[in-house]
């Protein structure tokens, strides 16, 4: 079951929540450009953020289990492929208790 968005494709319920895990300004778009399962237990997501029609913003977020450990993170790059910010498990798991 998916959502619509104004001028984009169906989105999972959890791409809503990547919009506040990311810190994405309200007031611009948050666009899923590509999801995968890269694994028995793992799952790739490509998103990119938009201030109108200008890109501002690249991530790649990831999560994953195994038998005996688990984890999740993302990475944030500028339009030009810089590296912005990484953050893993323990900083998301923040995020999401603090509500942000």
């Amino acid at each position: 079951m998916g959502l619509r968005v104004p001028g984009g494709d169906a989105l999972d319920v959890a791409d809503l929540h990547f919009r506040r895990i990311f810190g994405t300004p309200e007031e611009n778009d948050l666009r899923r450009v590509a999801y995968e399962a890269t694994g028995m237990d793992s799952l790739e997501w490509r998103h990119e953020e938009f201030a109108g029609e200008t890109l501002v913003a690249r991530y790649t977020s990831w999560w994953g289990v195994s038998d005996c450990s688990g984890g999740a993170g993302f990475s944030k790059y500028a339009p030009d492929g810089t590296v912005l910010a990484n953050k893993g498990s323990n900083e998301l798991f923040d995020l999401v208790g603090r509500g942000a």
